[in-house]
């Protein structure tokens, strides 16, 4: 069951970006047919699912690990959504800010560790 849900995670998070990807290069190519945000629903849920599978194999320190980097990994993308979304006014500037939103997570947590 581990492996599976590794692989759902994977390949639910790969698609999101894939499918994200090709919607911003030609906008209605994916969202006229379905949301590209059932990819991220099924990769938290898949995520919960490994999650939960690591916690049953005893490696808490594993598992906390996993639970912060995720939880920077989601941080990351809402940053990045809201500086995509609302950073209109930047122009071409705004992919980098937006790359920078998506790295706040864990600068942040390397500085507050230091």
């Amino acid at each position: 069951m581990n492996k599976i849900a590794k692989t759902g995670f994977y390949i639910s998070i790969i698609s999101y970006f894939a499918f994200a990807f090709f919607d911003y290069l030609r906008p209605g190519f994916v969202s006229y047919v379905f949301s590209v945000h059932w990819f991220l629903l099924a990769a938290i849920i898949f995520g919960i699912i490994w999650a939960s599978n690591l916690i049953s194999e005893k490696n808490q320190g594993i598992i906390k690990r996993i639970i912060i980097e995720m939880s920077k990994f989601i941080i990351g993308v809402i940053l990045f959504v809201i500086i995509w979304r609302e950073g209109e006014v930047f122009g071409d500037f705004r992919i980098l800010l937006a790359l920078i939103g998506f790295l706040i997570p864990w600068i942040s947590m390397k500085l507050l560790r230091e």
